[in-house]
């Protein structure tokens, strides 16, 4: 009852629009964020597991004491690696949300400019 001017219609029609395909738009992109996240995460966790893998099939053929301390070395490192694989799993889904949070920032930006003029 309170939107009787032409220009409050209008303004009405295109939050309504806003309220669809921003959403849309920040699912969408949040998706595709999330594939290309969770594909770098696979390879990137397989390949620190293949290591891994890797410097405790060496650690276990050691011959001596100094090739087992080096050995022991290159198997710290490698777990160190696969941990922070894991751990750098939070930043990636902190990107995730990052990208489908822009739209929304976008839209929130647009928005207060185009009312502030009024």
């Amino acid at each position: 009852a309170t939107l009787r001017q032409r220009h409050d219609w209008t303004e009405m029609g295109v939050m309504t629009r806003e309220k669809v395909a921003v959403p849309l738009e920040a699912a969408v992109a949040m998706a595709s964020a999330m594939q290309s996240e969770t594909q770098a995460f696979v390879a990137e966790a397989g390949e620190k597991a293949i290591a891994l893998a890797g410097s405790v099939a060496a650690l276990t053929g050691s011959r001596s004491g100094e090739d087992f301390s080096d050995r022991q070395a290159a198997f710290g490192e490698a777990l160190r690696a696969s941990a922070l694989c894991w751990y750098q799993l939070w930043g990636r889904a902190a990107e995730v949300v990052e990208q489908g949070m822009r739209p929304v920032l976008r839209q929130v930006e647009d928005n207060a400019g185009r009312l502030g003029t009024r």
